[in-house]
């Protein structure tokens, strides 16, 4: 009986020490700050163990002032484990902070909790304390080459904890260069982040790479970059469609819709998404046509892409050579086209590269006619079968036609008229894709 209850009384200790929180006080010093007047904020991947409704919510957890000092602060509790966050002067993201290489995780901050824990003071936006008396500033001029946009637009500015994320500051073409814009402003020392936008008709096209980095400690002019890239600009490859695709046999059961979302589709990400069909062994396909942008961001959703769990999430630290920090606590694909029968096909929520039997063969080899055409077209399969799938340009499936072969017609009947994407897939999982169009 002594053992017996031993054993419950082991059992009892276990599950009241799995539940454990502990209360953990943020700390954040907006000496160097004026502070917004939607307030102080913390957010990161704890919020939804400290009882918020999801991680990385910037407006959900706010920090009050610590008596009339410049420090404000929160207490949460939350169980043991690492986690990332950063804080945010406001309530919005284009507010938060940028955090210093030397202390930062994916861009972001780090604490590890085994513990009733109180963080240590840090100044916002930086590693340590805030120093005592002015901030210095210097004079940086900033540089970028809008050779290879993809458009037309009216401006284009820089935005960030430099020059404001929201309104941003105006940037002019250089004398020497009408294709590379600049501006000098007058900076704050310390770590900075930012961005390159242009604007159109109303309309603001933010960078889809991650907020780019900049430690100021002295007057200086930062090298020229390639709008959307790291690096300065080089040829363009031409205009042309890629090939997305995804194996769901390592993730979640598939939902009903497996779409693909990036900054390359109009509107961009989630307001843009693009439907992908199941073409066997758990891989889902789409191609997009006439990509101009020779660098995509991207990521797979299953399912409905407002909800931020559906999306991946990469959650190996070991297996993210194809993604970069998104600046809230995710990560997003990068793919690098070459003009060439581009295709990214991977793994779901890994950088590991499809190693099924899928693969192209060259849409030549069927003569499609008359194309375009007003009622019927013809697709010359030969003595094989095949299945063609039908999709607009957004990806979502019109018509699917399984075992085709010989001389097979579609008619437009109900369709509207426009360009179409046509697939035809052998039996091994090959595809060859073709635009057609119907007047």
């Amino acid at each position: 009986m002594k053992k017996i209850y031993l054993l419950l009384s082991a059992l009892v200790s276990s599950s009241v020490l799995l539940a454990q929180t502990f209360a953990v006080t943020f700390q954040v010093d907006m000496a160097t700050q004026t502070v917004s007047s939607n307030g102080v904020h913390v957010a990161g991947n704890f919020q939804q163990a400290a009882g918020f409704s999801n991680n990385w919510d910037p407006s959900a957890t706010q920090l009050t002032q610590v008596g009339t000092s410049t420090v404000y602060a929160v207490t949460v509790n939350i169980p043991a484990g690492t986690y990332e966050y950063k804080f945010i002067n406001g309530n919005s993201w284009g507010t938060d902070e940028s955090v210093p290489g030397t202390c930062a995780t994916n861009g972001n901050r780090s604490v590890t909790i085994t513990g009733a824990t109180t963080v240590p003071v840090v100044c916002f936006g930086m590693c340590t304390p805030c120093p005592a008396g002015p901030i210095p500033k210097y004079s940086v001029t900033f540089q970028v080459d809008m050779q290879n946009f993809c458009g037309t637009f009216d401006s284009v500015t820089i935005a960030g904890t430099l020059a404001n994320w929201g309104a941003g500051v105006k940037m002019n073409p250089s004398a020497t260069n009408p294709n590379v814009y600049v501006v000098t402003l007058d900076v704050d020392s310390g770590m900075h982040e930012y961005k390159f936008r242009t604007h159109s008709g109303g309309n603001t096209n933010w960078e889809g790479l991650p907020n780019r980095m900049i430690n100021i400690t002295s007057n200086q002019m930062v090298p020229v970059v390639c709008f959307n890239q790291t690096t300065p600009c080089t040829p363009k490859p031409a205009d042309g469609p890629v090939t997305f695709r995804v194996d769901m046999s390592n993730g979640p059961v598939p939902a009903d819709t497996i779409f693909l979302i990036g900054d390359f589709t109009n509107p961009a990400w989630q307001d843009g998404k693009v439907a992908m069909s199941p073409i066997g062994n758990g891989v889902y396909e789409v191609t997009v046509p006439n990509l101009c942008p020779a660098v995509l961001y991207y990521k797979f959703v299953n399912g409905d892409v407002t909800v931020g769990a559906n999306e991946e999430s990469f959650p190996d630290p070991n297996d993210r050579n194809c993604v970069e920090p998104n600046g809230i606590g995710g990560f997003n694909r990068v793919y690098t086209r070459t003009g060439n029968n581009d295709v990214a096909q991977y793994k779901w929520n890994s950088c590991e590269k499809l190693t099924i039997s899928v693969g192209e063969f060259s849409a030549n080899q069927f003569a499609i006619f008359p194309n375009p055409s007003s009622d019927m077209m013809t697709v010359r399969l030969g003595d094989k079968n095949y299945t063609l799938r039908l999709t607009d340009l957004s990806g979502r499936l019109i018509n699917e036609w399984n075992r085709a072969t010989g001389d097979f017609r579609i008619f437009k009947n109900n369709l509207s008229s426009g360009v179409y994407m046509l697939q035809i897939f052998d039996a091994s999982g090959k595809v060859a894709t073709q635009k057609i169009s119907f007047r």
